[in-house]
């Protein structure tokens, strides 16, 4: 298909054909216009990786130009948000580069749910693209620590809550803010990323946290939130029996956890996994032996 004979916008973005892209604004079609569902040729050619036509669009007029950065509905996403997703590394490039609105867009939140390109470049695994916003420093860098989305979550809980362990590994070779938010608070319980996958059972970013050393590591037996559960309680409730041998498995503080007390109350959590009716981890408990066996009949508040 040539450029005389391609009539959609969109689908001459989606190809990366600039010549058909720049004929159709010639002959008065929008090249900035929304699709059914809002997005622009400027979101096809981010998806698809066509830097060129970004860059093509930039030169047109006003709409054709600040479609490059623009967001579409239903969910907000600018290109930037496609292209993070994608992997699409030489897009985000190409939009640093554009400077002004097209480089605020590596960083901006989603409309709907606030999540930024590298929110949705974790989720994805996208390591690629993590590395590339990290290299473009300043606000695209901050954004691979700052809290987003409704639970005002950061890339590590996002990763913990996903099972992408090479994101955390990413973010702890980063170092400074990336790594600290390894055992940042955040959301509604005030959860670490190790309370996140302590009740998803993801046990690998609990094996990861805890090979980082220092402050990750320490997160796996911190309370949290009002009612200061670690990351012990949270897996008792949920009756993530694997996360609690895992713990055991670790020693020293972490194997303390599984029957320490905490919180107003002085819940261990043979307390919670009592109240959840998670028998499963009272057996568990029970075999292990120790203090962890006697914790099965300890009285709450003991600290």
């Amino acid at each position: 298909m040539t450029a005389a004979t391609i009539s959609d916008p969109w689908l001459a973005a989606s190809q990366g054909d600039v010549q058909a892209l720049l004929a159709l604004h010639e002959r008065g079609v929008d090249v900035a216009a929304g699709d059914e569902e809002g997005y622009t040729p400027a979101h096809l050619a981010a998806k698809f990786g066509h830097a060129e036509v970004l860059r093509a669009l930039f030169r047109l007029e006003s709409a054709a130009r600040a479609s490059v950065s623009c967001c579409a509905r239903p969910y907000g996403y600018a290109p930037a948000h496609l292209a993070a997703r994608a992997g699409q590394v030489d897009v985000l490039r190409a939009l640093y580069e554009l400077g002004g609105a097209a480089r605020d867009s590596l960083h901006a939140p989603s409309i709907q749910h606030e999540y930024t390109p590298a929110y949705l470049a974790a989720e994805a695994g996208r390591l690629d693209v993590l590395l590339a916003l990290h290299g473009f420093g300043g606000a695209a860098r901050q954004s691979l620590h700052s809290p987003v989305g409704p639970h005002r979550f950061t890339l590590a809980h996002l990763a913990a809550q996903v099972d992408q362990v090479s994101v955390l590994r990413l973010l702890s070779r980063f170092g400074g803010d990336a790594r600290e938010a390894l055992r940042a608070q955040a959301g509604p319980h005030d959860f670490m990323p190790a309370h996140v996958a302590a009740y998803l059972n993801n046990v690998a970013v609990l094996q990861a946290l805890h090979g980082f050393g220092g402050a990750a590591q320490a997160s796996l037996h911190m309370p949290v939130g009002h009612e200061e559960y670690t990351p012990a309680h949270v897996a008792a409730q949920a009756g993530n029996v694997d996360v609690l041998r895992v713990l055991s498995e670790f020693g020293g503080a972490a194997l303390a956890s599984l029957y320490g007390h905490t919180g107003p109350h002085g819940f261990a959590p043979a307390h919670v996994a009592a109240m959840a009716g998670q028998n499963e981890v009272l057996q568990f408990l029970y075999e292990l032996g120790g203090e962890a066996r006697a914790s099965l009949h300890a009285p709450a508040g003991r600290r």
